[in-house]
């Protein structure tokens, strides 16, 4: 399989603006793929077009290469803002009223999910009396029903103490690792998302500005010191004798070395007395922070 989602131009407008503008996406199996963007820059919009919560204006959408919606709806979970719970039930009673509303039949394995989200103690309460953490851990057991092969969670943290928010993560590498499952998740954490997440889409303003992979986001944002000397070939020749050639790269007259950062005053120090002039030296690299800020807009 080549995609589980695949969008093409989607596009979806509201008083003539295009909160989703022309949005072309893919998502592999396997990945899980963190939806950055400010509040307002169209990432619960997008999940709802694609979920069929709203009608695109323009664009194509499609699901595990192609499979008719009807079938792909089968094998698909979300939580698109607040949970729609019942209230007046306990955790168990609404995954079996929402298992008879998904399937006409009650699994086996309703405790296994009320475990993994973390609400075995919730025992007897009602679900109108939890806090917004339960109740969006319970959503994201209501998501799990049926076993769904892909999930998508807008905002799935919101609300959770530091705990929560661990338990949540937690809960999804399993689901990924260990089940295959595939995510599309919109967070504004983006340091708890870098524990999860294996390929970015950055949205400004309804537009999907970049979607690149964490592996290569790692190597943008690595943290280096830059130099700039008059003779790089020099240069080099004298620094991989001290540390690792792979951890050296020239561009131009400027070279940057990485994991060595808490060493750059002796690195200079090594150039100096052996000829290499120096016309300036400085740590360089983005804060993963900044990435994304700088890609949102500033």
């Amino acid at each position: 399989m080549e995609h589980v989602l695949k969008t093409t131009g989607l596009t979806k407008k509201y008083d003539r603006k295009a909160v989703v503008n022309n949005i072309s996406m893919t998502i592999a199996p396997g990945d899980v793929y963190g939806f950055i963007g400010r509040n307002g820059a169209g990432k619960t919009t997008f999940m709802r077009v694609v979920l069929g919560m709203a009608l695109p204006d323009a664009g194509e959408i499609s699901f595990f290469d192609g499979e008719p919606r009807r079938i792909a709806g089968q094998k698909i979970g979300s939580i698109i803002e607040a949970p729609a719970l019942f209230g007046g039930c306990t955790a168990l009673e609404n995954l079996k009223r929402f298992s008879l509303l998904i399937s006409g039949d009650v699994p086996d394995n309703l405790g296994e999910l009320i475990e993994l989200v973390g609400l075995s103690d919730a025992g007897k309460k009602l679900v109108g009396h939890y806090s917004l953490g339960m109740k969006q851990r319970l959503g994201l057991a209501v998501a799990m029903l049926g076993n769904p092969q892909f999930m998508v969670l807008d905002e799935p943290v919101n609300g959770l103490d530091p705990a929560g928010i661990k338990d949540m993560r937690d809960t999804i590498n399993v689901l990924n690792r260990e089940k295959g499952v595939t995510f599309l998740i919109s967070s504004h954490l983006l340091d708890e998302l870098s524990r999860t997440v294996t390929k970015y889409g950055i949205i400004n303003d309804g537009v999907l500005v970049e979607e690149i992979s964490a592996t290569e986001l790692a190597d943008k944002c690595r943290q280096s010191i830059a130099i700039t000397v008059d003779d790089t070939a020099k240069a080099f020749a004298v620094l991989k004798d001290v540390i690792p050639a792979d951890d050296i790269r020239i561009a131009g007259m400027e070279m940057n070395v990485y994991n060595h950062t808490a060493e750059a005053s002796a690195l200079n120090a090594l150039l100096v007395r052996n000829g290499i002039a120096v016309s300036s030296l400085g740590s360089a690299g983005y804060s993963i922070e900044n990435y994304f800020i700088e890609r949102m807009g500033g």
